[in-house]
């Protein structure tokens, strides 16, 4: 189970790097850091089926810079994806808990600062969506809203953010009010309240996600709009590569959604599936998409369709060396518009 309070606190202080500092020692995660999920986080069922499992975790895909973090041994070998027989939902057996997760996001923050958001897309989809269905105006949330800059498009809206991070709350002082804390756990959001709640990368990041979703359909006003993206487990990427799927190797990423899912979970909490819409996650470059096909390929002929990795070895340090690419030939996303019942109370 996860460790102490007091051995977190250390950890977090030696993977910090203090300004005035010029060494620092990497933050060490270790099993003690780590939670177990024994059953499903969606719908809590313990049937479930194995999806495949890395045999060696890929450094470059952990949220910080390199060196900045090491993950023990007997955690590295452990990235095991099961699928839920109930809801379809996939999700990551052992999980780093919400302490680590913070001394994580601290380590990114503090050596390389808050980066420009680059979802450019995926703010002109939620805009397209609001206009759509005739949303001009109103009161709206926007879940993990980092620096605000989908809510700085929305000027004509009374704006609200739910963020756990501290550095990024700093960049919300324009909202009407900051909520601090995760959206599974949260117990301060107002009831039947806002039109639009928005979570843009937020959901493969969810500890409980019926407890996450019942909280988002609380808020809601009756009628009101729930606009998610996210990975799709359905998408030619995900069920090429299985465990070696881009958007599993990330530490802060424990569960990954398809359509099914998506609808189970959502009326589960009173809310219904409206559209539901594969895209790209970022926007796909010429150089992007043909070096994306040669290692696609590459990994296909090694591991047996992605099904077996039994040779990917070789092929994964070379791939550590260039990093990854989001943005793969396939569109990996999804972009889903629910909406909650007019006859909610």
């Amino acid at each position: 189970m996860v460790s102490t309070q007091s051995a977190v606190e250390s950890k977090r202080v030696r993977g910090v790097m203090h300004p005035m500092q010029t060494v620092t020692i990497p933050l060490v995660l270790d099993s003690s850091d780590f939670l177990e999920n024994a059953c499903c986080p969606g719908c809590k069922s313990i049937a479930r089926q194995l999806v495949s499992q890395s045999p060696e975790q890929l450094p470059h895909q952990q949220p910080h810079p390199a060196g900045m973090v090491v993950i023990a041994d007997e955690i590295r070998c452990q990235r095991i994806v099961w699928c839920c027989d109930e809801c379809g939902l996939w999700y990551i057996s052992r999980i780093p808990s919400p302490q680590a997760i913070e001394s994580l996001y601290e380590v990114l923050v503090y050596s390389e600062g808050l980066k420009p958001d680059s979802r450019r897309k995926t703010f002109d989809r939620a805009i397209a969506a609001l206009a759509h269905y005739g949303l001009t105006h109103g009161r709206i949330l926007d879940v993990g809203a980092h620096t605000g800059e989908f809510l700085l498009r929305l000027p004509d809206w009374e704006r609200y953010a739910l963020e756990p991070i501290g550095i990024s709350r700093q960049h919300l002082n324009f909202a009407k009010d900051v909520y601090s804390g995760y959206v599974d756990t949260v117990r301060t959001l107002p009831q039947n309240c806002f039109d639009v709640v928005s979570m843009f990368d937020v959901a493969e990041h969810l500890y409980d996600v019926e407890a996450a979703l019942r909280n988002v359909s609380a808020c809601l006003k009756p009628g009101g709009l729930l606009l998610v993206e996210t990975g799709n487990t359905d998408s030619r990427t995900a069920q090429t590569q299985r465990a070696w799927w881009w958007y599993v190797h990330w530490y802060g990423h424990f569960v990954f959604f398809n359509r099914r899912s998506l609808a189970y979970t959502l009326n589960r909490a009173g809310l219904e599936l409206v559209t539901f819409t594969s895209v790209h996650h970022l926007d796909p470059t010429g150089w992007d998409v043909i070096s994306a096909c040669c290692r696609l390929a590459a990994y296909q002929i090694v591991s047996i369709v992605g099904t077996q990795p039994l040779r990917w070895r070789r092929l994964a340090y070379r791939h550590n060396k260039w990093g990854a690419i989001p943005s793969l030939p396939w569109k990996d996303h999804c972009f889903v518009v629910a909406r909650k019942s007019s006859a909610a109370a």
